[in-house]
């Protein structure tokens, strides 16, 4: 009789599951960083779209008009009451959204184009317009809400309680602060400068510019063109043939990151929306639709507060932000392009500036 062999099931020894254990913490731990980048550059490229697609609907606006571009926003009315109404706004039809524009532009309904925002007695508008989360508007690599809660427009209470505006991280360029163009000197210490941050709560000029001599109708806070020199401003008609420095080298739309601060009531000023300025004599009011390039990308970021209030740009994006062209290019910016540079780039009549270096 033969004898049975006998078969021994050896299992694994703790150093063998231990190795294992190891060998699959490193390889997650290398696949995480790469997955989480291939998402982000899906996310960046999905925000270039957004901004192409902006640049579409502004060169078919203009070819509308046959001369300018749409307003930064509508500053005055007919009956001189701030408007309000924005620059994205006015390119609803051409982003897809006619009945969307048509709610506003009925002059039989509210709100509508013709007498402000929410109309002269701020009633709350109608459902479905300026609480509209629009399609294109958000940057995906953004962590903010899809909305801006208000409680007054124009400085007047909204019937009924706080109002959700449909939230944009996408803003106008206005251009640099008339102080701080190249060659007119910095702020003095007093004022503000760019290397100790300013003494304002805002990181930007429009939260501390004010024009001494406003012509009649305008706040003296208010933005307009001929002192900032962007595109967009309050009731700007800039068209293509106004841009003597050329379309390639002129920024109009660029990328502002939602603040970590963002609360209700339009408390924070970096909040923007695709609907317009609800005030113009307030940063936020005007900072919800412009955005200017007195100060650097990302600026005053720290470890405590990554995204602080700004009226200037930045994103999500790590090391810059990107900005449409008049060109329809879209181009990423670092936040270490030369100051002058870029806030040369944000003016479309400056033909001093150095525009190589980005």
């Amino acid at each position: 009789m033969l004898a049975k062999t006998r078969k021994s099931n050896r299992g694994f020894t703790l150093a063998e599951v231990m190795v294992t254990i190891g060998i699959v913490v490193i390889l997650i731990a290398l696949l995480v960083p790469a997955v989480q980048q291939a998402r982000e550059a899906a996310r960046r490229k999905q925000c270039e779209n957004n901004l192409k697609q902006l640049g579409l609907a502004l060169r078919n606006y203009h070819d509308i008009t046959g001369t300018t571009l749409p307003p930064g926003y509508m500053n005055l009315t007919e009956a001189g009451n701030l408007s309000g109404w924005g620059w994205r706004a006015m390119l609803l039809p051409q982003l897809d959204a006619g009945p969307v524009y048509n709610l506003f532009s009925n002059a039989a309904k509210n709100p509508n184009f013709s007498v402000g925002l929410f109309g002269l007695t701020a009633d709350v508008p109608l459902a479905d317009t300026v609480n509209r989360v629009q399609a294109g508007m958000m940057c995906p690599s953004d962590t903010g809400s899809a909305a801006i809660s208000v409680a007054t427009i124009n400085g007047e209470a909204v019937s009924g309680g706080s109002v959700n505006f449909g939230r944009s991280t996408y803003v106008g360029i206005c251009g640099t602060d008339p102080a701080w163009v190249k060659g007119s000197g910095e702020p003095t210490a007093g004022v503000g400068s760019v290397s100790s941050g300013p003494p304002f709560t805002v990181g930007g000029a429009i939260g501390n510019y004010s024009d001494p001599t406003p012509p009649d109708g305008y706040a003296a806070l208010t933005v307009r063109t001929n002192r900032f020199g962007g595109v967009f401003g309050a009731d700007s008609k800039v068209g293509f043939r106004d841009m003597l420095d050329g379309t390639s080298t002129t920024m109009v739309v660029g990328e502002r990151y939602t603040p970590i601060a963002s609360s209700s009531n339009g408390a924070v000023i970096g909040d923007a929306t695709w609907v317009g300025a609800y005030s113009n004599t307030t940063a936020a009011g005007q900072g919800a639709v412009l955005g200017e390039a007195s100060i650097p990308i990302n600026s005053h970021f720290t470890s405590t507060v990554p995204r602080p209030n700004t009226t200037g740009f930045g994103s999500m994006h790590t090391s810059g932000c990107q900005f449409l062209f008049a060109d329809g290019m879209v181009r990423f910016i670092n936040n270490n392009i030369d100051l002058n540079t870029f806030r040369g780039l944000s003016r479309f009549n400056d033909s001093d500036r150095l525009c190589d270096d980005f």
